[in-house]
């Protein structure tokens, strides 16, 4: 019974201290096989870059709408709310958020395609004078304004105790962060390529909820979270896969001639009629927080 007792208090403490959950979240990061390249923003840039045309699937749009009402039923913002969209893409929250109430959205992104392409759908909705573009990253971003939600989702910006915390600093009322839920994405074919190139699967939960998630907890701030689903198809040429994954790789060094020769045979190996095909089930977890809890 002794022994039981103790365990139980080692339990309440990895949920209750800030210190622990910080440190188990950056342990994560120190462990993980990829946690070290979200500091290179110049190959990470390239390949937002590369895919910011794609970026938004036919998919997303009814997913990002219930996140969008989600938030907006259970107080996260407001009508005439002023939001700042922390990797903001191609738009995929700017918008919903705009024409859900919000009267102003600031959007920071590092990518320069990914910015082109919300100007362009801004503009095509005529909203362009409700979006304020800042081209940097998160760590650059100044401004002594205070939103009323900050917001971010998916965004290799927010990944370890400091980025989250700072999105704080900028609010004057509320924060969500949109990442994986426990089951996260599979992507069974670049889970193959991953296993082929490094021997091994590769496991990375950084974005993991959980933490963030503790941390927030662990501070008193009482998060809010839940969890959405969706199942999605891919569909792309074998030529356009290879070209994709070819990008997607080099973020990590694998740029011999033998990884991509690795690449290319592991494709010809799945592709059918010329097209590599793949469904999908996504999971996310929507936190939002009052940061005056």
């Amino acid at each position: 019974m002794h022994h039981a007792h103790l365990n139980n208090e080692r339990v309440l403490d990895m949920f209750y201290k800030p210190e622990i959950c910080r440190e188990a979240w950056a342990e994560e990061k120190r462990n993980s096989p990829i946690g070290d390249t979200y500091a290179d923003i110049e190959a990470w840039g390239k390949f937002w870059d590369y895919i910011s045309s794609t970026y938004k699937g036919p998919n997303d749009h009814e997913y990002v709408l219930k996140i969008v009402d989600f938030l907006r039923a259970d107080g996260a913002f407001n009508e005439n709310a002023s939001v700042l969209d922390i990797g903001c893409g191609p738009g995929t929250y700017t918008l919903p958020f705009l024409k859900a109430g919000a009267k102003q959205v600031d959007c920071v992104d590092i990518s320069e395609g990914m910015l082109s392409e919300l100007k362009e759908s801004a503009e095509s909705e005529g909203l362009q004078n409700r979006v304020g573009i800042f081209p940097c990253t998160w760590g650059d971003y100044q401004s002594e304004k205070k939103y009323n939600l900050v917001f971010s989702s998916m965004s290799p910006a927010i990944s370890e105790y400091d980025e989250l915390l700072r999105m704080e600093e900028f609010s004057a009322g509320k924060c969500c962060l949109v990442t994986y839920g426990n089951s996260g994405s599979q992507y069974q074919i670049q889970s193959r390529l991953w296993e082929a190139l490094r021997g091994s699967r590769i496991n990375s939960e950084v974005f993991n909820a959980i933490y963030p998630f503790n941390v927030l907890y662990s501070m008193g701030r009482h998060p809010n979270m839940k969890t959405f689903c969706k199942r999605s198809t891919s569909r792309m040429t074998l030529e356009k896969a290879y070209e994709h994954y070819l990008v997607y790789f080099e973020i990590f060094g694998y740029t011999s001639e033998t990884d991509k020769r690795i690449i290319r045979e592991n494709l010809d190996e799945v592709a059918q009629d010329g097209f590599c095909s793949e469904d999908t089930v996504s999971c996310v977890s929507v936190i939002w927080w009052s940061v005056h809890d």
